[in-house]
């Protein structure tokens, strides 16, 4: 505590003695922060001293927050009374919610510590030795961003947990409060400033000299936070460790790589034009002013004088240039030269921040343009800084609901499923989709047993029908390896189905640009955004903790952020509309009844990407039953069981054997818990396998396709039932009636990690993930041409 005058020492004993007896047992910590733990920065009589004190929220979640607050707030008006060296005492209450990973983590550590029979005080308590600098795991933060950067940056722990030292380097990111708004809060504040009356003594307190100092002083935390953003790569997670020593007066070192934190105006100024000389003129001067507007005497400190010295001087050299002019300025001309001063310093870091945060974000291109600037350009920032800490908790709190159960449609059984560790299931699974790539075509139903048997000519006496292979990849390391933060910490760009509900029918994108023209995006029932993990996966929150807005499906009055849309309209008819759960329903049922505990999700999310060389090695696509032998599997010829891929590189797999043509590169597929893909048939055999979750398929036989009633290739809704599944036949909505639809009948299959499904070209298909998913995908064509969904 060097930086803590002498006589001030006694102040920070009685602030940790009156929070322990405030708050008793749930204390976490007391941590100083400000003016006073930064060294040379306290002003007796003018600075405060700031306390955030970090407690367990009491049992009663309606009375936590007031009562620990009111009994804090009584404890600093008499450490106030008490010591009148400070200006004012603030003990800041920073609950822990019971559920919340900190808390939960601080229980399991003092518990540990009581069982052992020490303190009950857990590993890390300040001036105590065990606990590692960033012991404390990223994902634990969620939900505590700010908190544990203003711990980390700014504050020295006086009592209990030492969470500035056990905080995790990524807790020290910018968190970019200032830069997104910059130059519209400055623009406000000027002009609230120019009101009629504002600038009058003794008005409203000089409101507008209040402003205006305000403006000043956001200009000159935006271009240290624009400094921040610079020196740690817009985001990149570096290494940092906090201290309680600094590297200058008035700041805190937060890295090792000589990265500061401060809150000193004038420390900001320092540090920013370190970065950006071209701006110590423009951010002197508006230091100097801040100081000359405030109340006299308030400033009067060695670091404000040194801040306005360069300004200083070159008004003494104008004045001995214009002699005449050696009067000071009066008082509403420095209140136009402060406005002029904000507006302009505002454009400037602003417009420094454009230039800056471009070259180290990906540009997203899409039908509407380039990647824009402004709010798209943070909201970016604002994913990378919370991807580099979320960690493994990316995946604790998804979006997504059961979904709702199929009722249009009888199902007569279950898939037929073989186990592709057994010899014979593997011939006769390799059978089936040899029958499939030659070509063969018959009116197959399935049976009670839930297989088709073929009819003369069949290869090994069955004819193509999906099949489920249990276990075919179940050595892919890609089921050990994949999460959402494995997508993300790769990079991992594709693009996302958009739709105001959790089903997401694909849809024909030729008449795209005609059906937005006229109705506008956010009339379509499904969009394709271009989108990466680290955007994908901070829109799958339930709590939307980098605050995005929809991307098109924002409500009545709402600007969509379209610039990296691919419009692809769906058109549907008001009888698939109506089963889909629309946005209010959709967000009631993902909150999980938390009352306004969540953000409403007015728009979902379904993930596609190409497969890159890297994630192909977590793959087997080489092998059966992707790969099969030459020719038919026929007269006994073996098919090879599963064998782990090569690790000696990442290059794409083979092409498959002879018959078998790619039709569509192997894709990543990614899907919250209730996604369904409505019913429709494709022209190309597939392959679906599973990584991460469950998956429920149905398939209904070529033959029925009357029964379901499609549309032809020729419409906009290609291939696609016009059945709603979750309603009943004789309450189907919209005024068409599907007499056939009774005579549909469907197998069903559920695909477990491992597991893979192959069903043939034309089978038409429903899907819906169980869980949160991830499934890789990938086509071919047998015998004859057809064109791709």
């Amino acid at each position: 505590m060097e930086a803590v005058p002498p006589e001030l020492l006694p102040l920070l004993e009685a602030a940790v003695e009156a929070c322990s007896q405030a708050l008793g047992a749930s204390l976490v910590g007391v941590y100083l922060r400000g003016s006073l733990a930064q060294r040379g920065c306290f002003l007796p009589g003018v600075s405060d001293a700031d306390f955030v004190v970090v407690h367990l929220e009491e049992q009663a979640p309606g009375e936590a927050a007031p009562g620990a607050a009111a009994r804090l707030r009584r404890s600093a008006e008499q450490l106030r009374a008490d010591f009148p060296h400070v200006a004012k005492v603030e003990l800041k209450a920073a609950p822990l919610p019971h559920r919340s990973p900190l808390a939960a983590l601080f229980r399991q550590q003092q518990k540990q510590q009581q069982q052992q029979g020490h303190d009950a005080t857990i590993s890390g308590v300040c001036g105590s030795k065990p606990g590692r600098g960033g012991s404390i795991a990223p994902s634990a933060l969620h939900h505590h961003a700010s908190l544990a950067f203003q711990l980390k940056t700014q504050a020295v722990c006086l009592h209990g947990w030492d969470l500035p030292r056990l905080l995790p380097d990524v807790a020290a990111l910018p968190q970019l409060h200032l830069l997104p708004t910059l130059v519209q809060e400055v623009e406000a504040a000027v002009r609230d400033a120019a009101r009629p009356g504002a600038a009058a003594p003794g008005s409203s307190a000089d409101a507008a000299i209040r402003g205006l100092r305000w403006a000043l002083k956001r200009c000159l935390r935006a271009a240290f936070e624009l400094y921040l953003c610079c020196s740690s790569g817009a985001g990149s997670a570096g290494s940092s460790s906090s201290s309680s020593s600094s590297s200058s007066p008035g700041t805190v070192t937060t890295t090792t790589s000589s990265r500061v934190f401060t809150r000193d105006l004038y420390w900001c100024l320092e540090y920013a034009a370190r970065r950006h000389p071209a701006l110590r003129p423009q951010l002197a001067a508006a230091l100097q002013l801040y100081v000359e507007l405030g109340p006299e005497g308030s400033f009067g400190g060695q670091q404000m004088q040194q801040a306005g010295q360069a300004h200083q001087e070159a008004e003494q050299q104008v004045q001995r240039q214009h002699p005449e002019q050696r009067e000071p300025p009066p008082r509403q001309q420095r209140l136009e030269e402060a406005a002029a001063l904000a507006v302009q310093l505002a454009g400037r870091i602003d417009l420094l921040s454009t230039s800056s945060t471009t070259s180290t974000t990906t540009a997203r291109q899409g039908a509407g343009g380039t990647a824009g600037s402004g709010a798209a350009r943070w909201q970016r920032l604002r994913v990378r800084l919370w991807a580099a800490t979320a960690g493994a908790g990316m995946e604790a709190e998804l979006v997504g609901a059961p979904p709702p159960p199929v009722v249009a449609a009888a199902v007569a059984g279950e898939l037929l499923t073989l186990d592709w560790w057994q010899e014979a299931a593997r011939q006769q699974a390799a059978a089936i989709i040899w029958a499939a790539a030659a070509g063969q075509e018959q009116a197959v139903v399935p049976d009670e047993a839930g297989y088709c048997s073929a009819g003369t000519g069949g290869l090994a006496g069955l004819a193509p029908q999906p099949v489920l292979l249990k276990g075919a990849a179940a050595h892919w390391p890609a089921l050990r390896r994949w999460s959402l933060r494995y997508l993300v910490a790769a990079g991992l760009e594709g693009r996302s189905r958009v739709a105001p509900s959790l089903h997401f029918p694909f849809t024909e994108p030729s008449l795209a640009v005609v059906l937005a023209g006229q109705q506008g995006v956010a009339a379509l029932p499904s969009c394709v955004a271009r989108m990466d993990a680290a955007e994908l996966a901070a829109r799958l929150q339930r709590r939307n903790p980098c605050r995005l807005p929809p991307l098109v499906y924002c409500g009545q009055g709402c600007d969509p952020l379209a610039s990296h849309m691919i419009i692809n309209p769906a058109g549907l008819t008001s009888e698939h509309q109506a089963g889909a759960q629309r946005p209010a329903e959709a967000a009631a049922a993902v909150a999980g009844g938390a009352g306004g505990a969540f953000q409403a999700v007015p728009e979902f999310y379904y993930f596609q990407a190409k497969l890159p060389a890297s994630f192909l090695a977590d793959t087997d696509l080489a092998s059966p039953p992707f790969a099969l032998p030459q020719g038919p599997a026929t007269a006994g010829r073996p098919v090879p069981g599963p064998a782990p891929p090569s690790t000696g590189s990442a290059e794409p797999p083979p092409p498959p054997g002879a018959g078998l043509r790619m039709t569509q590169a192997a894709r990543v597929w990614v899907s919250p818990q209730g996604a369904v893909s409505p019913t429709h048939y494709d022209l190309s055999h597939s392959f679906l396998t599973q990584v991460k979750g469950r998956k429920r398929m149905l398939f209904w036989s070529p033959d029925q396709l009357a029964c379901l009633y499609c549309y032809p290739d020729s419409h906009l809704l290609r291939r696609r039932s016009r059945l709603n599944m979750h309603a009943p036949l004789a309450a189907q909505p919209g005024d068409s009636s599907f007499p056939l639809a009774v005579r549909a009948r469907a197998v069903q299959a559920v695909l477990e990690p491992g597991d893979v499904v192959f069903f043939p070209s034309r089978w038409a298909h429903y899907t819906e993930s169980l869980d949160f998913s991830m499934s890789v995908t990938c086509r071919f064509g047998g015998g004859r041409q057809g064109s791709e969904a």
